[in-house]
């Protein structure tokens, strides 16, 4: 037991969740996850006048979409995603019609749910 400001707490509380063994995509998390839809929902979760910087390789809407579905440190290509703490470099496919309205402006997350709503309905 572990007493912090008078509470006692046990020390599996306090714990470091254990990390994905090195060189594999963390656990829970299916590649074939990254689709179209899925990260249309994820843009509609976000603030519509907030803005993402497609020029960014850290701060891409891509990029943070796959932060926030677990992957630390993505690396983005042209044609595919990967996770750049991964010992084995797999290249994931991106769908290629998220090149194109991510590239296009203005770049905030309510005209990009707009352009994937958009593309949805084509």
């Amino acid at each position: 037991m572990f007493k912090q400001f008078g509470a006692s707490v046990p020390d599996q509380a306090l714990a470091v969740p254990a990390e994905p063994a090195h060189g594999l995509v963390p656990s829970g998390f299916d590649p074939s996850r990254v689709t179209v839809e899925n990260f249309a929902a994820w843009v509609s979760r976000q603030q519509p006048c907030g803005e993402y910087r497609y020029f960014d390789v850290y701060g891409c809407a891509l990029c943070l979409f796959l932060k926030d579905h677990g992957i630390a440190n993505p690396a983005l290509g042209g044609d595919y995603w990967r996770d750049r703490d991964a010992e084995t470099r797999q290249e994931y496919p991106t769908p290629s019609v998220l090149e194109e309205v991510l590239a296009s402006r203005p770049h905030t997350y309510g005209a990009l749910a707009a352009r994937l709503a958009e593309q949805a309905s084509a």
